[in-house]
């Protein structure tokens, strides 16, 4: 073997992940227990993306596959020149490295089609130049995302409104929140509803869903997935009546605000669903971006 024992660790995370526009710090730690000759031993830090998806097609051959991969980040670095070539003695020899995390970096990111992976990778070749010893850490990167510095819409509640027309009378929904928030973060709904005709509800519904879009150089593809939702059903069906929901935000991947044609594109919107005794229901979708670092919001 090149090595007995070779250890990755790095340093500086937060939250057990690495932020853009941000240094990553780490060592490597190479253990040898005898005397012998190092041919070569190389190391990277590598990111990329890949994605891949099917879709039934009229003509031959009938299923079209759609599939990309390619590198976002690829930095190779030389910090084993001292010992490569070179005979050792036993002991363990520790090396340091840093590397800089550009902004576009998109986030770590992985579900049944796409992927987006960071790895530190060493690689060792053996004495025969043909078998290769490799050591792989793969660690987590989120785009560093503060709309605390952005428009101010972010901060302060934004009132939106959605409306309904039906053969009783007009039914109109206002909903008072924030646009823009963070995972951990407790976001107040307000909820108020104009019904002159006192058309009855069944419940009203907010859902936070994540949409994910594709994107390869043959095509598209996109798909939506509910986080988490909140919902009220004590509804009098009044003149005017109004109730306050919350949504607590679990931990996610922010939205695709500063890369450059991504892969993986990642947005967000809170649906307000109305459900009626006799109507179909109402849907408005409200566009929200989840940022990483907590909003400071103005009172609510």
């Amino acid at each position: 073997m090149v090595w007995d024992k070779c250890n990755i660790i790095l340093h500086s995370a937060s939250d057990s992940c690495f932020y853009t526009n941000n240094i990553i710090t780490g060592s490597i730690i190479l253990e040898f227990t005898s005397k012998r000759k190092v041919e070569k031993v190389d190391m990277r830090v590598q990111g990329s993306c890949e994605a891949q998806w099917s879709r039934f097609s009229p003509t031959i051959p009938y299923l079209k596959i759609y599939s990309d991969k390619y590198d976002v980040l690829s930095v190779a670095f030389d910090t084993f020149e001292n010992i490569n070539g070179r005979t050792v003695n036993p002991g363990v020899y520790t090396y340091q490295f840093n590397l800089f995390l550009q902004s576009d970096l998109p986030s770590t990111y992985e579900d049944s089609i796409a992927k987006v992976r960071y790895r530190v990778i060493v690689e060792g070749k053996s004495k025969t130049g043909f078998k290769l010893y490799n050591k792989v850490l793969p660690f987590t990167v989120k785009n560093y995302t503060d709309l605390n510095d952005a428009s101010i819409d972010y901060k302060v509640p934004l009132i939106f409104e959605g409306k309904k027309s039906t053969c009783f009378g007009n039914f109109t929904l206002y909903i008072k929140t924030y646009r823009g928030f963070a995972p951990n973060q407790r976001l107040p709904i307000q909820v108020i509803l104009e019904n002159k005709k006192r058309i009855k509800v069944k419940l009203i519904e907010i859902t936070l869903i994540q949409k994910i879009e594709y994107n390869v150089t043959e095509g598209f593809h996109n798909r939506d997935k509910r986080i988490c939702s909140t919902m009220h059903k004590d509804i009098q069906s009044l003149k005017d009546e109004q109730c306050r929901l919350y949504l607590e935000m679990p931990p996610l991947v922010p939205s695709t605000v500063n890369e450059t044609n991504p892969m993986v594109t990642v947005s967000y919107v809170l649906e307000a669903k109305v459900s009626f005794r006799y109507h179909t229901s109402l849907y408005y979708d409200i566009p929200v971006v989840i940022s990483t670092v907590p909003v400071a919001h103005v009172n609510f």
